[in-house]
């Protein structure tokens, strides 16, 4: 992944720690981005979500650490479910699978500037957050899990 200068300086700070905890060519462990290891990235308004990669190679993914940020924005207690369980919009919901599949796949981060809206017809609400998707490993190849951080943008 090519790293944008303008990179949010917390994402930075991850995308930087996982870099250090890739050794050669092998992806790290959820377990060597341990919270110890996090807490300038978990300040501010960043969020961060830890998801679990389905191991019957579905295009569904379970949220293990949901941050406190995004748990606003959903209707359900996120942690444990499946995302398909927590995100009701079907056109996101297909946009997150596509986007975790497509990370799971190539072994590579991804990074990404989402606009979206909530709300009924007529009553909706314009937002935008720019978001890391980090592929983690239990055995250094196979992508058993994902680690993202998301943070609000300053654009609609």
């Amino acid at each position: 992944m090519r790293v944008p200068e303008d990179l949010n300086r917390h994402f930075a700070e991850l995308y930087g720690l996982w870099s250090a905890r890739s050794e050669e060519g092998r992806l790290p462990a959820r377990r060597s981005l341990g919270l110890p290891d996090l807490p300038l990235i978990l300040r501010g308004s960043t969020n961060l979500l830890a998801v679990e990669v389905q191991p019957d190679g579905s295009l569904d993914f379970r949220f293990r650490l949901f941050g406190s940020l995004q748990r606003m924005a959903t209707l359900a207690p996120p942690t444990g479910r499946l995302i398909g369980e927590v995100i009701p919009e079907a056109g996101y919901l297909d946009m997150m699978r596509r986007h975790y599949q497509e990370v799971v796949e190539s072994r590579a981060p991804r990074l990404d500037q989402i606009s979206n809206s909530i709300g009924e017809e007529g009553q909706q609400e314009a937002y935008a957050y720019d978001r890391l998707i980090l592929p983690l490993s239990s055995d250094g190849e196979t992508v058993t899990d994902l680690m993202t951080c998301a943070a609000k943008a300053n654009r609609t």
